[in-house]
């Protein structure tokens, strides 16, 4: 999981790709944390092996995510009722919307994408989250999802 600080328009302040997670502690382990002298092939077989990782940059990325969007509801003063629209979803790219009630980022992105294991980069532009998402039905990233305050 990475998050920006300082995000440009065309980068995501929030991705999430399993790949870089297990990339990033090979490499931490390989440097800091390595005294059985492992090769990096066992240390990433362990790395692939460790869920509690996993779970802790989950809960990490959702955190991020909850405060982006504590932020775009305080701007508006508007609760955490949400409306989204997806376009180009899976693999017959259909478009539609929703609208859900989601208090933090784990909830949001549960109503959202699909259950299956996902690639993503969010993106705010004003006060809109998108979601630019990877899955097997959906491997070159052409679907996307625009998440707004829901208006009262």
């Amino acid at each position: 999981m990475k998050v920006k600080n300082s995000p440009s328009k065309k980068e995501p302040l929030i991705t999430w790709d399993e790949s870089d997670i297990v990339d990033s502690e090979v490499e931490r382990r390989m440097e800091e944390d390595n005294p059985d002298k492992l090769s990096e092939s066992e240390i990433r077989d362990q790395v692939y092996q460790d869920s509690v990782l996993f779970d802790m940059e989950y809960e990490c990325m959702c955190d991020s995510l909850t405060e982006l969007m504590t932020d775009i509801q305080t701007k508006g003063n508007n609760g955490y009722d949400w409306k989204a629209e997806v376009m180009n979803f899976g693999w017959d790219n259909r478009s539609g919307w929703k609208e859900f009630h989601a208090e933090n980022g784990q909830k949001l992105l549960e109503e959202v994408l699909p259950r299956t294991q996902c690639t993503f980069k969010i993106f705010v532009k004003d006060r809109e989250i998108q979601i630019q998402n990877f899955h097997h039905d959906s491997p070159t990233g052409n679907e996307w999802y625009s998440i707004k305050p829901k208006e009262e």
